[in-house]
């Protein structure tokens, strides 16, 4: 005897039942993740990027200048936990669109594909400017800290970024050039004690 013939009418009944409420629960999460996207676009500035990839890109940012402090950029998992709790702080007024958003991502496999896309990384990198790190004034600071390391410490790879910045060297000298053969004189003068000729 087969196992079909085996079901009697109530288990055959069972099947069924359990087969349409499958069904049912699959239309149902379709239709809450098509009112989910549509409300995601409403959402959204009609820009480059969705709104869940402008919090993602945000969040990247901020972890990438906090990585450069010396903090551990967050996984995927915790990229995606970052992402929900970004959804309640900025819906916390509104819990049927916080729900909606936070059920359109609900696996980081979705986050990761968004990080592969075209300009991703210069997004984040904008973003990163956004926040006033790379201002004149920043970067005059970062260029005269090099100055101060090499100039105190004797740090000749901060010596040698600083120079290189400045336009006043390079890896590769001509040895044969003039000017480069009086700086050499000079040089030497400064530790010999040997009065220098200003003829060319």
């Amino acid at each position: 005897m087969s196992n079909s013939e085996n079901l009697n009418i109530s288990d055959m009944s069972d099947l069924v039942e359990k087969a349409s409420s499958e069904e049912s629960d699959k239309e149902t999460k379709r239709a809450l993740k098509e009112k989910a996207r549509i409300t995601l676009l409403a959402l959204s500035n009609k820009g480059k990027w969705h709104i869940l990839q402008e919090f993602l890109i945000e969040i990247q940012a901020d972890a990438k200048i906090k990585e450069g402090l010396g903090q551990r950029f967050p996984t995927w998992a915790d990229q995606l936990a970052l992402l929900h709790k970004k959804i309640e702080v900025e819906f916390s007024d509104d819990p049927e669109n916080e729900k909606l958003l936070k059920n359109y991502v609900t696996h980081f496999t979705t986050i990761q594909k968004w990080t592969k896309l075209s300009g991703w990384n210069d997004a984040v990198i904008d973003k990163m400017k956004s926040y006033g790190l790379f201002t004149p004034e920043n970067r005059a600071a970062v260029i005269n800290a090099m100055k101060e390391k090499a100039v105190k410490d004797g740090d000749v790879q901060a010596a040698k970024v600083w120079l290189t910045m400045s336009g006043d060297y390079t890896d590769k000298i001509d040895v044969n050039d003039q000017k480069f053969e009086k700086y050499k004189e000079y040089a030497n003068s400064l530790t010999s004690g040997v009065k220098i000729s200003d003829d060319k």
